[in-house]
């Protein structure tokens, strides 16, 4: 099934099937035994098809919904750095600032720009690592003081 949702795919791109083996990144007869049912395509090749082209994955695997996946309608002269200008006002100068060094010539001030972020996304990431790693060992030192479930006075040992 899913070899002949992708020759659909392809007729209805107008694609020769060397063309769409190139695009996709697999071999031409690879893509042939696919589409012509005679083999199943691998994860990684179904990856490399979503991937490298716009073809919707739930209507690949499943042939419902949308054969191209849908894509935001970008208006003239509008790109990443003009969306990032529209944030809340709190944060407007901040972003402005960041936009006008980034579109400037200053290659300094990007290199310092780029380290700060990249160094910021791993303070993020080890927060994130410290309090996955606080919530698992909260819950083992829970577990190893061996609280009992049951009212403690039902396990006295001698009686009253």
């Amino acid at each position: 099934m899913i070899g002949k949702r992708i020759e659909e795919y392809r007729l209805h791109k107008g694609y020769k099937v060397a063309e769409l083996a190139r695009i996709i990144g697999i071999a031409q007869g690879s893509l042939s035994e696919i589409k012509n049912e005679h083999s199943e395509p691998r994860a990684d090749t179904l990856e490399k098809i979503v991937r490298n082209t716009d073809v919707d994955a739930h209507w690949l695997l499943t042939g419902e919904g949308s054969m191209i996946r849908s894509t935001q309608t970008i208006e003239e002269g509008d790109t990443p750095l003009t969306r990032l200008r529209s944030v809340k006002p709190g944060t407007q100068a901040l972003v402005s600032d960041l936009i006008d060094i980034l579109e400037s010539d200053d290659a300094i001030m990007k290199t310092a720009i780029t380290e700060n972020i990249k160094a910021f996304k791993i303070s993020v990431d080890r927060k994130a690592k410290l309090e996955k790693s606080d919530v698992e060992s909260d819950f083992k030192t829970r577990e190893s003081l061996g609280e009992s479930k049951h009212r403690r006075d039902k396990h006295r040992v001698g009686g009253e």
